[in-house]
């Protein structure tokens, strides 16, 4: 069903001349569209707008998940993407987009609009270009960046893994259910009340979802640290004169500084060597230890600081 890029361009251009967006064009003009096509396009573009207004028909009665399956099995979209570079990896990501789709409408119910502003917003807030098309043959001499998802299955001789000094956002919506149980859960704002009301099994399924998030960030972290063949560098900001304390949704360098070496709350406030410290953790491996502490004037705090392991 795939058109030939002038008969895209052609598409683009007619919708700007007439004011109106393609389908608008495809739809209201068909006979005008195309006549200026050759007959590959044609009826490539015939076949899709056949395909297109029957499935808007039909949206409101699918869930988003088997909205997008729909559009695969009826375009063979996965054998497309199957055919190109690094195509099980490309497919495991459209399959990992059904999945979002089938997470956001359980949390936040059927809203196709809300759907596709959040894949938005996470492929801006993402920028996973690198690992989308990926550089030569995977081999070549540079640094890659990308997000642990898109590294899973992946090795590298070295890993660098940042920020983890940022806590989690196990913030909960107003609104929670769980289908499977039957239960639901809500939190209502009263007039001239600064607390919210929780109701229903509210507070119950707000721990269980935040116990399931902190799971969750605790598999992707493995992942992280997993890919790193030979050396993993791991660093993170955390406050020297008062360590965090070890708590559900506190940051990873709060216990991770401390379980790779034990006395690192209280190295961090104390001298240390120039070239910072080597704690032999047996079996051959060794951890190395460097605490910088930021600029006061800079960062308006003189006890912060980013201790790397």
């Amino acid at each position: 069903m795939a058109l030939s890029s002038d008969a895209l361009l052609l598409l683009a251009r007619r919708a700007r001349e007439w004011d109106c967006g393609v389908w608008q064009a495809m739809l209201e003009r068909p006979a005008e569209l195309e006549q200026s096509l050759p007959a590959f396009d044609r009826e490539r573009v015939a076949a899709f707008r056949e395909l297109f207004a029957s499935e808007r028909k039909r949206v409101a009665l699918h869930p988003i998940a088997e909205l997008l399956r729909r559009v695969i099995r009826a375009t063979d979209y996965d054998a497309h993407v199957l055919s190109l570079g690094w195509g099980e990896r490309r497919l495991a990501n459209v399959h990992k987009l059904i999945g979002m789709a089938r997470s956001f409408e359980a949390r936040e119910g059927r809203d196709l609009r809300g759907f596709l502003d959040q894949v938005a917003h996470l492929q801006d807030a993402l920028a996973d270009r690198e690992a989308e098309a990926p550089a030569g043959d995977g081999q070549l001499d540079a640094v890659r960046l990308m997000s642990i998802h898109a590294a899973k299955g992946l090795e590298f001789p070295v890993v660098c893994v940042a920020d983890l000094g940022r806590e989690p956002n196990l913030r909960a919506p107003d609104l929670l259910c769980d289908e499977l149980g039957g239960r639901l859960g809500l939190r209502l704002q009263r007039l001239g009340e600064a607390e919210a009301l929780s109701t229903l099994a509210y507070e119950e399924l707000r721990e269980e979802r935040r116990t399931a998030q902190e799971e969750e960030e605790d598999r992707v972290l493995y992942v992280a640290c997993t890919r790193a063949e030979n050396r993993l560098l791991l660093s993170g900001s955390a406050a020297f004169e008062r360590w965090p304390a070890i708590r559900p949704g506190v940051a990873p360098i709060a216990w991770i500084a401390p379980a790779l070496v034990p006395d690192a709350p209280r190295l961090a406030c104390a001298p240390l060597p120039p070239n910072g410290l080597t704690v032999d953790a047996g079996g051959g491996l060794s951890v190395r230890c460097e605490f910088q502490r930021a600029n006061a004037a800079l960062s308006g705090s003189a006890d912060r600081g980013k201790p790397a392991q």
